[in-house]
């Protein structure tokens, strides 16, 4: 019966181990900046740093990123150790850039996929391993958010665009193996993307806490705030899933 269920669920994307990956840059702002499918300019760098540390000053901000265990240890204690409770800098890096940099993020997607038939399988690992900090970080910041906010035992409905995903499959169960960019109250004659794509309903799956799919609030950070932007990123491997319950292509 569980083969049959798995069976049934989709895999979106693919599940890579990181600790198994090889890092091709020292660190995360080295990797952006020379990076060789798309960098990120000096400048735009340095202004996301900028951004984070006065975001980082607001206590209204901290409400969103408490993370995990330091939040809980500090629970009750309002002034104690505000930093210790702080997401790291990286990671609300990772977010930032996720949510402003549209072609970043499309092609920080792209490789969780084979470009074609013909990529072998060295070089798409490859070319996902050009993004190792940059995902690494923004896998964790879900997590750690999602600690925070997945208290609620329903279901919660997103809207994801896209237009680089090949959808071939019905309404469906989904296992969410790469970060997607969602909305909480986007219909679907709205698009949540600047080009056109397919928008997908999806409801997330909460029968088991452990198998929930993490979703993390960023309109609290993006530039883009009226989006009421969401990042779906399901962190192990295990059957996190949601359920797509409509397609729409537009």
């Amino acid at each position: 019966e569980e083969e049959e269920e798995d069976a049934a669920v989709c895999a979106l994307g693919t599940h890579f181990d990181y600790e198994r990956l090889h890092k091709k840059y020292v660190h995360f702002k080295h990797e952006m900046l020379h990076n060789r499918i798309q960098t990120l300019g000096c400048d735009s760098w340095n202004d996301c740093v900028e951004k984070i540390g006065m975001i980082q000053q607001s206590r209204l901000a901290r409400t969103f990123v408490r993370c995990g265990d330091d939040a809980k240890q500090n629970d009750g204690d309002d002034d104690d150790d505000d930093d210790a409770m702080t997401m790291p800098l990286e990671y609300m890096m990772a977010v930032l850039l996720y949510c402003d940099f549209d072609s970043l993020r499309l092609n920080l997607n792209a490789t969780f996929y084979a470009q074609s038939t013909e990529e072998s399988t060295q070089n798409w690992h490859s070319r996902h391993c050009e993004y190792y900090h940059w995902n690494s970080y923004l896998r964790l910041a879900v997590q750690c958010a999602a600690r925070m906010t997945t208290t609620t035992t329903t279901p919660t409905m997103f809207y994801h665009s896209t237009p680089s995903i090949p959808m071939y499959v019905p309404p469906h169960a989904l296992r969410v193996c790469f970060p997607m960019s969602c909305n909480a109250r986007l219909s679907t004659t709205q698009l949540f993307a600047p080009v056109h794509g397919v928008v997908l309903a999806l409801q997330v799956a909460c029968d088991d806490d452990q198998r929930r799919v993490p979703a993390m609030a960023c309109n609290w950070i993006s530039d883009y705030a009226n989006y009421d932007e969401h990042i779906l990123y399901h962190t192990t491997a295990a059957a996190a899933t949601a359920h797509i319950l409509n397609i729409v292509n537009v």
